[in-house]
């Protein structure tokens, strides 16, 4: 069909493009092959449901990938709730396009990372109320806030007392063990590039991690 010059970006009845039902349904081939063809790779549906977005809400990293690579914004945050691609993948419990999302980062934007939904719940939050310890302890690695205000209020919610409320025990020992961690310390996380990058900034190899310590960077970078 592409080949006989069909618009890629043509709308069904119910206003979805090729490009997001192929999302929907984890053809990665047929992403490639859209956004080859010029297909839009931030076009929404009239809910604001971008591509990424649909990808990561239903766990397909290849699809995510994709996307990505042709330049997709993790920033687009869905209309109704103003939930991100990251917000829904820590929700869903897809770790593997959370760690797509974040790595494609760069740990530049932690904006991103905190990425909270119109309430003012973040991924971290919303990952410590469903029990996605993996997903956990990715988002701990970026530096994602561990206590958020909610709907606008001076009412906080921190990520351990969430996760006793919820009988998370293995996310509520992780966050209580890694307390005063840093990046450097989540070796269940890290990337060996991340890792690099860490180096290169000024994180000390060498600093500890026992309870009352205080966490110390080297003030050059490593080369």
């Amino acid at each position: 069909l592409l080949a006989a010059r069909a618009a890629p970006d043509a709308a069904g009845n119910n206003d979805s493009t090729p490009l997001l039902l192929a999302c929907q349904h984890g053809s990665a081939a047929c992403v490639r092959q859209l956004l080859a063809a010029g297909a839009s790779v931030d076009r929404a549906s009239p809910d604001g449901l971008t591509p990424l977005y649909v990808a990561c809400g239903r766990g397909f990293p290849e699809c995510a990938d994709a996307l990505l690579q042709a330049g997709a914004s993790a920033e687009v945050a869905r209309l109704d709730d103003g939930s991100t691609p990251l917000f829904v993948s820590c929700q869903n419990g897809h770790g593997a396009c959370a760690a797509r999302l974040l790595d494609s980062l760069d740990g530049a934007r932690l904006g991103v990372v905190e990425g909270a939904n119109k309430h003012g719940v973040t991924p971290l939050i919303i990952a410590c109320f469903m029990g996605h310890l993996e997903i956990v302890e990715l988002l701990s690695s970026f530096g994602a806030r561990r206590s958020v205000c909610v709907d606008n209020s001076r009412r906080f919610i921190s990520a351990e007392s969430l996760a006793v409320e919820q009988g998370h025990d293995e996310v509520h020992a992780f966050l209580v063990a890694s307390r005063e961690w840093s990046p450097l310390h989540h070796l269940r996380s890290l990337t060996p590039e991340r890792a690099r990058a860490y180096l290169r900034q000024g994180l000390d190899p060498r600093t500890r991690s026992e309870r009352g310590t205080q966490l110390l960077a080297v003030t050059r970078p490593l080369h």
